[in-house]
């Protein structure tokens, strides 16, 4: 009479918690991998309509019947717009208009380059709040490519974020998932040339001793005139300008860039 052999129980339940515990790593990683790969679907765009709306103005993609192509961005919509001469962006401001994004828009809106996050967890936010208030809205001249934002958008009045882009300042903006706070990717709009790149962090600001600033990777652009309060300000190059007005601060004139 043979013997015939097989598992214990116990073996059988330690396979069972071996292959539990790999397919809920797997599973694990297989969600974690979908969720980033939408999150940088999403932040992809809202890097397409600003991209765009640059190129399309160097290229002059219209023959000229186009004036001005730019971005509405607010939290929710990236809206990209084809302005002929007449038009007025900012009407999109109006009570009938502002929580629209591709949907029974004017004319003007190309709902076809326009990101709509309406619907999903995203979110573009400024994370410079205090220095540029969504909605923000961005023209580029048809053939000179020159770049004038606004930001804080109403219906009857805006504030300028850069006149012309030799005399503006950079444009932060971030996208982020509401539900996972690790997935958050910012976008630097460089006024000089009105490039959108890429960020994976924003630019850093560190006290010292005194209550200075220093200004790493290249220092940071400063609007005319303004006033930093403490004792002065470090360079990247360890240098220090000293504080004016007695310890009040230290004073750039206008264009200054550390």
């Amino acid at each position: 009479m043979q013997n015939k052999k097989g598992f214990t129980l116990v073996e059988v339940l330690l396979v069972i918690l071996l292959v539990g515990i790999l397919l809920t790593s797997a599973l694990t990683s297989y969600f974690d991998s979908a969720k980033t790969f939408n999150f940088l679907e999403a932040y992809k765009s809202v890097m397409q309509p600003i991209r765009a709306a640059r190129s399309y103005s160097l290229a002059n993609r219209d023959g000229g019947e186009v004036e001005k192509y730019g971005v509405r961005i607010t939290e929710k919509c990236v809206a990209f717009l084809e302005l002929k001469v007449g038009d007025d962006p900012f009407t999109l401001e109006s009570a009938l208009n502002s929580a629209k994004c591709k949907d029974d828009v004017p004319d003007f809106v190309n709902s076809d380059l326009s990101a709509d996050f309406t619907d999903s967890d995203y979110i573009v936010g400024s994370p410079f709040s205090d220095e540029e208030e969504l909605p923000i809205y961005m023209f580029y001249d048809t053939l000179s490519g020159d770049l004038t934002a606004y930001h804080n958008v109403t219906v009857d009045e805006k504030t300028s974020v850069s006149k012309k882009s030799s005399e503006g300042k950079d444009i932060w903006l971030s996208v982020s998932n509401t539900k996972d706070d690790d997935l958050e990717q910012f976008i630097v709009i460089l006024t000089v040339s009105g490039l959108a790149e890429e960020a994976t962090s924003l630019p850093e600001i560190e006290e010292f001793q005194g209550g200075g600033l220093t200004f790493p990777g290249g220092g940071l652009r400063l609007p005319g005139g303004s006033l930093i309060p403490g004792n002065g300000v470090r360079l990247p190059d360890g240098s220090l300008i000293p504080p004016a007005n007695n310890g009040g601060g230290v004073l750039f004139p206008p264009g200054r860039t550390p």
